[in-house]
């Protein structure tokens, strides 16, 4: 595992962002293919790897772009559209927490 890391923290970091954003758009295709299931924690993969690797911001966009596949994803199983915005504006804030989060994780480690 400590090589595979130590492969990733070599790659530069539009590398890093362009992986994120393929990783979510696999994700919400299978998120569509698997209907009214919710696949929201394994948005945290990309979510994760682009933030800490590349940085608060790109992490950012891609929690954002997470957000609106998944909105994408259930607009054709929610029939309620004021509870469709709801959880996808929900998904979206707590998926760019996440980047957030593990964005300050980074920098604290490495400030340590």
């Amino acid at each position: 595992m400590a090589v595979f890391l130590d492969y990733v923290d070599k790659q530069p970091k539009w590398f890093i962002f362009i992986v994120g954003l393929i990783l979510v758009v696999i994700l919400g295709y299978i998120d569509f293919l698997t209907g009214e299931y919710s696949l929201l924690v394994f948005y945290f993969v990309p979510i994760a790897l682009v933030s800490w690797n590349a940085g608060c911001w790109q992490g950012i966009v891609i929690a954002v772009l997470s957000g609106f596949a998944r909105f994408i994803t259930d607009q054709f199983f929610i029939p309620k559209m004021g509870l469709l915005y709801w959880n996808s504006i929900e998904d979206a804030v707590f998926l760019i927490i996440v980047a957030f989060i593990i964005s300050a994780l980074r920098r604290a480690l490495e400030h340590k």
